[in-house]
């Protein structure tokens, strides 16, 4: 049962990396700027550089949470983060109160994610909360989520089954 469980929730994953694509099609010099800055990687200034050229909502959110699942990451595994500039810290700032305003829209969703770690929770209930996420912009953030959790797993000691 549990391999039925996560073929869907691959397969629900594998929707909202088309629909990623989509996006980014739409925008092909973003899409270019992601390919030459891997977020996941990239120092902070950079990955600030990118949330403030965004070009959409959907773009900026799903880099700021890369930014957050880079926080958890340095925090569970004990690792110290580089101090950030002051423009970084406005910008990351600046993105962090666009979700919170995001959430506030909707706050039987914002109550949802209140009660869920997004970092550490099954990846089941991760897809439950992508499929229940009203809106594009939250989707992405957590299909963002999704992604860094697979790639965590794979260069760390950390399951996030």
């Amino acid at each position: 049962m549990q391999a039925l469980d996560m073929a869907d929730d691959m397969a629900m994953f594998n929707l909202m990396q088309a629909d990623w694509a989509l996006l980014l099609a739409q925008h092909p010099e973003f899409a270019d700027k992601l390919e030459s800055s891997d977020p996941y990687v990239c120092d902070l200034v950079s990955l600030a550089e990118l949330i403030a050229q965004a070009p959409t909502s959907a773009v900026r959110q799903a880099l700021r949470e890369v930014a957050y699942c880079r926080d958890q990451t340095a925090a569970m595994l004990n690792l110290q983060q580089p101090p950030v500039d002051e423009r970084a810290a406005v910008v990351l700032a600046g993105a962090k109160a666009e979700w919170d305003i995001l959430l506030a829209a909707h706050p039987v969703f914002e109550a949802c994610l209140a009660d869920l770690d997004r970092f550490t929770c099954s990846r089941a209930e991760l897809a439950d909360a992508m499929l229940l996420a009203p809106t594009d912009p939250l989707r992405h953030a957590l299909r963002e989520t999704f992604c860094f959790r697979q790639i965590a797993a794979l260069t760390t000691a950390v399951d996030f089954d």
